[in-house]
């Protein structure tokens, strides 16, 4: 495993490594549309949801990616910790 990188395996544990390092700032990326998946023999339409948990402490990305989470439930979960968040769409339409 990288050290510049930690994954977290759930929010909680998101949210426990960032207080363990007095981080009180996150940023949530998430992506909910429909868009294209390749694959080797053909192009299948699908629909692509993930939110990402990012923090940055000292030269570590903290980092918890989810396909299930979403980016309400995060930000909800993240400010009752007492956390600040920052939204960024990963979405590729507008």
């Amino acid at each position: 495993m990288d050290d510049r990188y930690l994954e977290p395996q759930d929010v909680a544990s998101f949210i426990q490594i960032c207080r363990e390092r007095t981080l009180t700032k996150a940023v949530i990326a998430w992506q909910d549309e429909w868009a294209q998946t390749p694959l080797p023999d053909q192009v299948n339409y699908d629909r692509v949801r993930e939110t990402t948990l990012l923090a940055y402490h000292g030269g570590t990305i903290i980092r918890f990616v989810s396909k299930t989470l979403l980016k309400d439930e995060a930000q909800a979960t993240l400010m009752a910790a007492g956390m600040t968040v920052e939204l960024r769409s990963r979405n590729l339409t507008r």
